[in-house]
């Protein structure tokens, strides 16, 4: 299956909560989120576009672009995000699963200060989204840092 098609019950407008925190002991903290999926490009790529705010309730956005990578189940990315990811974009690889998950990985820094980032989206199907993002980093190992969860936006639904 496409990676676009794995996304084509998700099409369309969400609203929920986003759970950051910084470090793996650290308490997550909750900000209103919202998300936008598509699937432009006459459904090349699906597009993720998501709100939330950091810790000091500063408006945050970010953009994925997920398409089919070279063989089957196989993902390439591209992600930005003001916050996490800035300002150039990182490059991802990655898989789509069994189980509906589609997760990739990239990696930035260098040398000694090389980490990299993982984001799993899904399953996703007509009624629930869930975008979770993790993190290693040196010696702290991987650890989740965003879990977001989102519900169908309806149309009495404000802006988040």
């Amino acid at each position: 299956m496409r990676v676009a098609e794995r996304f084509a019950a998700a099409i369309g407008e969400w609203t929920g909560i986003n759970n950051l925190r910084m470090m793996p002991d650290d308490e997550f903290r909750s900000s209103d989120g919202s998300a936008t999926i598509a699937l432009p490009s006459q459904g090349n790529v699906a597009t993720v576009a998501y709100t939330w705010s950091d810790f000091d309730g500063q408006p945050q956005a970010g953009f994925l672009v997920l398409g089919d990578g070279d063989g089957e189940g196989d993902v390439a990315a591209i992600w930005s995000d003001s916050w996490h990811q800035h300002p150039q974009w990182l490059p991802m690889t990655g898989s789509a699963g069994a189980d509906g998950v589609v997760s990739v990985r990239g990696i930035y820094g260098a040398g000694d200060e090389q980490g990299s980032w993982w984001i799993h989206l899904g399953p996703t199907d007509a009624a629930r989204l869930t975008m979770t993002m993790d993190n290693e980093w040196m010696d702290s190992g991987q650890y989740e840092v965003v879990r977001a969860t989102f519900a169908r936006r309806s149309s009495g639904d404000a802006t988040v």
